[in-house]
């Protein structure tokens, strides 16, 4: 039990002298698929749809934590994002309704490197608290949500260019409210990022 205590303790400190704590900026534009799926019952709509893919941004800042063989990166970002629903009304109209959520981003990524090619991942907690459009509304919305986050990117001396892609972990919404009615809905967005960072010191 001692000597693992002392190899814990000598570990620990090793890995104290070689961190090292960054801190930046960030921002970019992400393309986004609401993935909506399994709707239920509405009576204004036969029939309901996830729209395309739709463009919308992020920006906040991230702490960067240079351990021995990886780097620890967790990041504070404030996110839009947006999609669309397709329906058929009941006189036979095909509609399309833009639909987003406002959101605070919290990653917590792992990322290894290779020279200046990084890669990485890790989980994303979002606080969602704004629903955009006419058939989302706030109480519709789940407060918390949880995604996975993939990395592949530069890192060029203060900067970083990163291509990543965001999948659902669990569903960003529990019901749509179409015409003053309630109707069930999953979705589970995907992401496709591109973010830039700036490393302040």
């Amino acid at each position: 039990m001692r000597k693992l205590l002392l190899t814990t303790v000598l570990l620990l400190g090793i890995v104290s002298a070689q961190a090292q704590i960054d801190f930046g900026l960030r921002a970019g534009m992400n393309f986004t698929d609401m993935n909506l799926k399994d709707f239920g019952q509405s009576s204004f709509y036969n029939d309901l749809a996830n729209g395309g893919r739709d463009f919308g941004y992020h920006a906040g800042i991230y702490t960067k934590l240079n351990l021995i063989l990886i780097k620890f990166q967790p990041e504070l970002l404030y996110t839009r994002i947006n999609g669309s629903m397709e329906g058929t009304t009941a006189g036979g109209q095909k509609t399309t309704t833009d639909l987003g959520i406002n959101r605070f981003d919290i990653p917590l990524l792992a990322i290894f490197g290779l020279g200046p090619v990084r890669f990485g991942l890790g989980p994303v907690y979002s606080y969602q608290f704004e629903a955009i459009g006419d058939v989302f509304e706030d109480d519709g919305i789940n407060t918390s949500a949880w995604n996975g986050q993939l990395v592949a990117g530069l890192e060029l001396g203060k900067i970083q260019l990163d291509l990543r892609y965001e999948f659902g972990l669990s569903s960003s919404v529990d019901y749509l409210s179409i015409a003053n009615e309630a109707v069930d809905a999953v979705s589970r967005p995907d992401q496709i990022i591109v973010a830039l960072g700036y490393e302040l010191f």
